[in-house]
């Protein structure tokens, strides 16, 4: 059975003898229900993932928003690849208790989230990746900004991660202010955070050759089947699992 059962929107779990911070949209989990998975990009941690987590959460999902090792509160040693990360995912989701889950990532944590559904299918019932792209390629002078831990490397992370009105203010959500928010999250990195994720990013070639995998196809058959079915009969696919 599930292992959280903290009424916080936060708590902590153990992954590999390291302590975890996570983020269960204020619900604790519910034995048998579907879950959610949420893997934050570079840099960042769960709070990205606030208002999604609660909106879910409040439809009777299990909801896993990570901090990944030495990022936000977790503990542990930052881990330097993309499958290294989506192997920590699923040992996240055991001692979690998430037998299946969705799983949704953002820039980076798309990557991990595409690698867990490509290499553990049976463990994802849906895939979501946000502001993705695969190959996913870091130039040079980025890279190397973050190796020497210069701001100029979040200053360009901050520019490139939003559109002209963006920048200007076009947030849907009112009063937040998305430079603003992501400036802090990235000043708060602890030193080679950045660069360990940018390089992970920028390493990571596996991705087209296992989406051809045929485990991972029928991982994507399945989740196209699920949201082929009626509002009806997916609620009835969800109590059943």
């Amino acid at each position: 059975g599930s292992q959280v059962k903290d009424k916080g929107r936060t708590m902590y779990i153990n992954v590999e003898n390291k302590k975890t911070y996570i983020a269960t949209g204020s619900k604790e989990h519910i034995e048998g229900s579907m879950g959610i998975t949420f893997i934050h990009g570079t840099a960042m941690d769960h709070t990205v993932w606030t208002l999604a987590s609660r909106h879910f959460a409040r439809l009777g999902l299990n909801i896993l928003a990570v901090d990944l090792p030495a990022h936000g509160h977790s503990e542990g040693d930052l881990i330097p690849s993309i499958e290294g990360m989506a192997d920590w995912v699923i040992k996240a989701m055991d001692a979690a208790g998430l037998e299946k889950s969705i799983i949704v990532g953002h820039s980076m944590g798309s990557l991990v989230a595409f690698d867990v559904a490509a290499r553990y299918p049976d463990r994802i019932t849906a895939l979501a990746m946000v502001g993705t792209a695969l190959p996913m390629p870091v130039g040079d002078v980025l890279l190397n900004s973050a190796k020497e831990n210069s701001p100029l490397a979040k200053d360009m992370i901050n520019f490139w991660s939003h559109s002209q009105s963006g920048h200007l203010g076009g947030s849907q959500v009112p009063g937040t202010w998305m430079l603003g928010k992501l400036n802090r999250l990235l000043e708060r990195a602890g030193p080679g955070v950045i660069h360990n994720d940018l390089l992970a990013c920028a390493k990571y070639s596996q991705g087209m050759e296992r989406s051809k995998t045929q485990s991972f196809l029928s991982c994507i058959a399945d989740i196209y089947n699920y949201y082929a079915l009626s509002s009806e009969e997916r609620n009835k696919t969800i109590n059943l699992q």
